[in-house]
């Protein structure tokens, strides 16, 4: 079965900022998985007098939970600030700052097919095989809302989210493009004997 979830949710914060971070349900999940281990850690390592086995104890509990909180920190997270005029990217180690004038669109694109893998016994227990290499085709496809962006003639995508919602992305695109103040969806190109047409009726203009 499929995994058919919102990885990202669009929060308005104030009126001139609109964040698209991770859901709430995602930040009580690895906060609770962050603090379990470590607590269940100190619990046992009270009950233990001698302090190098206290160590060996607490010592894994507080690797797993650094672990789970650094899963859910890395996660991307991304800021449209119309005050500052800034679409800025960003994680626990990495940020990245683009003009909002740079904004061409907001568009939804196709993410393609994924096949789900589980694992499975073959030939008597010899071995462990993904769905992948047995050839299930069961498989789900997703959807990426896309931000497109051109600075110095230069055009990249910041993919903002990812997953199988087709219409959570379509929202989430459109909330973000009429929030920017773009198109949502790719603007159909004008075709090149208009864009000559209309270069020589503004020549004549003037």
């Amino acid at each position: 079965m499929a995994v058919n979830y919102n990885n990202k949710s669009v929060k308005l914060e104030g009126s001139d900022r609109l964040l698209v971070v991770p859901p709430d349900w995602q930040a009580a999940l690895f906060t609770g998985l962050g603090i379990v281990p470590i607590v269940i850690a100190l619990l046992i390592a009270i009950v233990q007098k001698e302090l190098s086995t206290q160590i060996v104890i607490v010592l894994p509990g507080v690797v797993l939970s650094s672990i789970f909180v650094l899963a859910y920190r890395l996660q991307w997270r991304y800021s449209f600030d119309r005050q500052r005029g800034e679409l800025i990217r960003s994680n626990l180690v990495s940020k990245s700052a683009y003009p909002l004038s740079a904004i061409q669109y907001v568009d939804v694109q196709d993410g393609g097919l994924h096949e789900i893998k589980t694992s499975d016994s073959h030939n008597g227990g010899e071995g462990w095989h993904t769905s992948r290499e047995r050839g299930t085709g069961k498989c789900y496809r997703t959807y990426i809302c896309r931000v497109v962006i051109e600075t110095d003639g230069e055009r990249q995508e910041v993919q903002v989210s990812n997953h199988s919602d087709r219409k959570a992305t379509k929202a989430m695109a459109r909330k973000i493009a009429e929030f920017v103040g773009v198109p949502f969806g790719q603007p159909e190109r004008e075709p090149e004997h208009l864009k000559d047409k209309n270069r020589r009726n503004g020549k004549k203009r003037r």
